[in-house]
């Protein structure tokens, strides 16, 4: 038991006091604590339960991806090809909706505008914000 706790064999042989020994049984050179043992016999049990829960539920769940693929694929058969690819509609950019077509407009326009201004400047070096910079 020193060895195990790290300490010195007198102190653990000083700890062993009456009332300590009360609470373990001794068979051979082994101490057994009923209430530790018990203890153990919980938690392997609460083990093996978990382990069982979670077999049972990966089963279930294997099962259910399993039927969900062939239900899947039989439906596949039984559409035929052509009326899968005339479900699908293409849209065009004129018939996009929404705020995706106006945010698109805003940015055209904005681009525009710093088009018409960056091309409406003879040379970089006439350019406002170089003027500013070189302190013209």
């Amino acid at each position: 038991m020193a060895t195990i706790l790290n300490l010195n064999a007198a102190e653990v042989e000083k700890a062993f006091t009456k009332r300590l020994l009360s609470f373990f049984s001794q068979k051979g050179d082994t101490l057994f604590c009923q209430d530790l043992e018990d203890y153990r016999e919980v938690l392997l049990n609460r083990r093996l339960a978990q382990s069982e829960g979670g077999r049972s539920g990966g089963k279930k769940t294997q099962k259910i991806i399993k039927e969900s693929r062939t239900q899947v694929a039989s439906s596949l058969q039984a559409q035929p090809q052509s009326n899968l690819q005339a479900n699908v509609k293409v849209l065009r950019r004129e018939e996009e909706r929404g705020e995706e077509s106006s945010k698109r407009q805003q940015l055209n326009e904005e681009l525009n505008e710093w088009l018409e201004d960056y091309s409406s400047e003879d040379s970089i070096f006439e350019n406002k914000y170089y003027k500013h910079s070189k302190g013209g």
